[in-house]
């Protein structure tokens, strides 16, 4: 009987060591952690799975799932960081309590240009147990965005886009167009345009938010009111924080206080003696067939046609040129002056008064501008009466006046022709 009780007692004790170290075993297993695999319900980003390679400052999305295995709740969170050979860097430290763990953590790469960054993401449970999961970033260096000047017309104005340095009068417009595309896989995000004058701060002229993989902008300014310089930079950003930017120098001059006037000019457009082209900084007359050679003078051109009547247009508008002149004569120049054009309200006593530049100008600079000036486009009896008065401007702050002084209708042969007087800017 004695022995029985003893062998009784080795087995209780025997299965109270048993429970106890099972129960030990139970309470050290560690978490379960895993990473999130698919697209983001809310984001619509594709989760990071694996070790890969970013763009500096580019954003990833990593999702995590975790559980706890034994009878304690999860308790701690956290998200380490370490790039190269620096310190390890605690990125995140969440302290809850729950069986289970959901995160979704968007994380900027490295700012350095280019290198290796080991993240952990590191579960633990109220027992002390833990587990983790590891990516590996390398980053690269930045892609910034791509922006380039346009280059050209500019449709409809006729203006011609600036793309480099130049020299204006003060408070000239001048047209700059932009395009830009992101490099990366985020959308650019924002447009400005600085502005700074000889040692004056930096102003911001523009500054636009939006969101799109490509940009694209006309934007006519005013040069400085004052003489002197100032420089210009066109910039733009992505969402990655990447940006590039564009420059331009203006410098800025007074305006001149003299014209040049030209009277009783006689425009031909006939098929004998087509001295249909005109020069404004010089008052010549040229004969058409001699407009190539003379590209970088002739500001316009005068004809007359069942579908225009009396019409002078821009060098720029060859389309219809080539309709109305031989088209050898219309092709190939060298250049083609992108004047413009402007109906005005003046009268002949007025355009007969005005006698200097800063008059001229404040009378005619708001209006809006054409490439030509036509008898029957858009709308019939337009123009082209004697005393009519137009407008028209050349670039850098060349403005002018054109009064009618003699419209002949071309009795034969549809032979026509017209006589002005034309004030424009030195």
């Amino acid at each position: 009987m004695k022995n029985l009780s003893y062998l009784l007692g080795l087995i209780i004790v025997a299965g109270i060591i048993f429970n106890a170290c099972k129960k030990d075993e139970d309470e050290s297993q560690p978490p379960s952690i895993s990473f999130k695999t698919g697209t983001s319900d809310t984001s619509g980003i594709k989760y990071l799975t694996s070790d890969t390679t970013l763009y500096v400052n580019e954003y990833f999305l990593v999702g995590i799932s975790a559980s706890s295995n034994i009878s304690e709740n999860l308790n701690r969170f956290q998200i380490m960081r370490k790039y190269e050979n620096e310190d390890v860097i605690i990125y995140k430290d969440t302290s809850f309590s729950s069986s289970t763990f959901n995160v979704n953590e968007f994380i900027k790469a490295n700012e350095q240009d280019g290198g290796t960054e080991i993240f952990t993401f590191k579960i633990y449970d109220k027992a002390g147990n833990s587990n983790s999961l590891h990516l590996t970033i390398t980053t690269i260096p930045l892609q910034p965005p791509s922006i380039s000047f346009k280059t050209g017309i500019h449709e409809p104005s006729g203006m011609k886009y600036l793309t480099s340095d130049t020299t204006l009068y003060v408070n000239e417009y001048f047209l700059v167009g932009i395009s830009a595309s992101s490099n990366i896989s985020e959308d650019l995000n924002r447009f400005q345009i600085m502005r700074k004058y000889e040692n004056g701060n930096v102003i911001i002229y523009k500054d636009t938010s939006f969101s799109s993989s490509t940009f694209d902008v006309n934007e006519f300014i005013n040069a400085n009111e004052q003489g002197g310089t100032e420089d210009f930079t066109f910039k733009i950003y992505d969402k990655a924080s990447n940006y590039n930017s564009l420059h331009l120098t203006i410098t800025t001059l007074q305006l001149p206080s003299t014209i040049n006037e030209y009277t009783n000019v006689e425009l031909f457009y006939d098929t004998i003696s087509p001295n249909s082209a005109f020069a404004s900084t010089t008052g010549e007359v040229i004969n058409i067939a001699n407009a190539a050679t003379n590209a970088n003078k002739v500001d316009w051109i005068y004809f007359k046609d069942l579908i225009y009547g009396h019409t002078i247009i821009a060098p720029t508008e060859t389309s219809i040129l080539s309709d109305v002149f031989d088209t050898a004569y219309i092709t190939g120049w060298s250049q083609y002056n992108a004047t413009t054009f402007a109906r005005t309200q003046l009268t002949a006593s007025q355009f007969n008064g005005i006698d200097n530049a800063t008059s001229l100008i404040a009378a005619i600079w708001n209006l809006t501008y054409t490439t030509f000036i036509s008898e029957l486009m858009p709308e019939p009896g337009e123009g082209f009466d004697v005393n009519d008065v137009y407008a028209f401007y050349t670039g850098q702050y060349k403005y002018g006046l054109i009064k009618i002084t003699e419209v002949n209708k071309g009795a034969k042969n549809g032979e026509s022709s017209i006589k002005c007087d034309v004030k424009v800017v030195k």
